[in-house]
Order: C-alpha cells, then sequence, then structure tokens
C-alpha cells in the first residue's frame, strides 16, 4: 500500500521516503515467507494424516518411489491416503518413510502400489551427537514426519492394475541396470 501510494509522489520527494520503503518491502517479504511456509507444511493442513493415528489405526500407502533394496530391508516414501480407525475411515494426505523386511511379499513392490499397513509408525529420532547430520530436520523439510519399520505380519500389498507413467519409467531405468551390470 505504502509502495502503491510513493508512486504518485513527486521524484524529489520519493528520496525522502527511501527507508520507509526498504523497511516496508522487508517486512512484506518476511511475511510472504511466513504465509508460504504455513501453506506448504502437511502438518498444519486438517486432513494431515498425523491427526487420526491410534495404536489400532490402519493405514492405505501408495508407494511414491521407486524401492531401494539392501540386504536386510527395503526403503521407500509412501503417501498416506486413508486411515482407518474405530471412528471410521478418513481421507488424509502426508508422506511417511516405510521400511518393508526383504521378504517375499515386499520383494516385488513398485512405484504405484497400495499397501494397508497397521500402524507402526515412529517420529524420526534427532542426532545423537552434536554436529551430526540432522536426518530429522532433512526429512521435515520434505514433509517427512514418520517413519515405520515393519514386520512381514505388519502389511499387506495390494498391486496396482493400471501403471501411471512414472512407473513404467523406473521399470525402464532398472532393466537397463539390469542389462548394463556384467
Amino acid at each position: 500500500c505504502i509502495n502503491a501510494a510513493l508512486f504518485f509522489i513527486p521524484l524529489h520527494s520519493k528520496f525522502r521516503w527511501r527507508k520507509l520503503i526498504g523497511l516496508s518491502m522487508l517486512l512484506l517479504c518476511f511475511l510472504f515467507g511466513i504465509i508460504m511456509h504455513r501453506n506448504n507444511s502437511a502438518s498444519s493442513k486438517k486432513s494431515w494424516y498425523g491427526h487420526y493415528l491410534t495404536t489400532d489405526a490402519i493405514m492405505m500407502l501408495i508407494i511414491q518411489s521407486a524401492p531401494e533394496h539392501t540386504p536386510k530391508t527395503i526403503k521407500c516414501y509412501a503417501e498416506v491416503v486413508s486411515v482407518k480407525t474405530k471412528k471410521g475411515n478418513h481421507s488424509t494426505q502426508g508422506k511417511i518413510l516405510v521400511y518393508f523386511p526383504n521378504s517375499s511379499s515386499a520383494k516385488n513392490l513398485k512405484y504405484g502400489d497400495s499397501v494397508f499397513v497397521v500402524n507402526k509408525l515412529q517420529k524420526i529420532s534427532p542426532p545423537k551427537n552434536p554436529g551430526d547430520f540432522n536426518y530429522e530436520r532433512y526429512l521435515k523439510r520434505r514433509n517427512i514426519y514418520h517413519q515405520a519399520f515393519l514386520k512381514p505380519v505388519d502389511f499387506v500389498v495390494k498391486k496396482l492394475h493400471h501403471k501411471p507413467l512414472y512407473a513404467y519409467i523406473i521399470d525402464l531405468k532398472n532393466g537397463i541396470i539390469k542389462t548394463t551390470d556384467l
């Protein structure tokens, strides 16, 4: 408002107001940043899955990344689509980090698959030593607040019948890697 009003003031008197203009622009940018942060934070939304978590909750997840296979676990990011509690079924949003056991039921996980999971979510722990990489803060900036370490009895995989384009791209990448590995 102040900047728009100063547009109509003659040029020689505008320089008297330059400190006020600079301060008002700084304040405007600061407030814009706060508003953007509030709008992009998943935990501040009403439909965030964390508002509906109970010990007996069953969550429906959709795998949102290519699963990373390690000798003991399979790591992937998942979107929490719905949470079923005693009070009913709630449509939700939000991402979590999931570690599946390297078992036969989880070996064929692919991008876009639906997984039904018993609530085994844990908050991501902060670093134990000062100066260590803060993985908790890193994931919070990506709007990921929980992780789950699952056992074979904690989840059921439902294969996706239609594949999104990104799933084809991941399959192509994995095929190229398999053929180039000697």
